[in-house]
């Protein structure tokens, strides 16, 4: 199952945005934006509503409970991810 951490990082490096940039959009520090990469820390339930609007993905996305395409992920998809 993909966690918050690869989702975010694999959204951010998709789009080219640096760090640094992704904390100025979201209005985060670059160090925060850093520990939810390495998963040190998670997001709080407002900067998941940030980044889900800034880059345009349901939170449940972000979450791991759908794909990208909006559908439900099954327990057994999660493992083999």
């Amino acid at each position: 199952m993909d966690e918050f951490k690869d989702i975010f990082k694999r959204l951010r490096s998709e789009r080219n945005i640096s760090q640094r940039q992704a904390g100025t959009m979201l209005r985060e520090s670059n160090k925060k934006i850093s520990h939810w990469e390495t998963g040190y820390s998670t997001p709080d339930l407002d900067a998941i509503r940030r980044i889900a609007l800034v880059f345009g993905v349901s939170t449940d996305y972000l979450l791991g409970l759908k794909d990208e395409d909006g559908e439900p992920i099954e327990d057994g998809e999660k493992e083999k991810k």
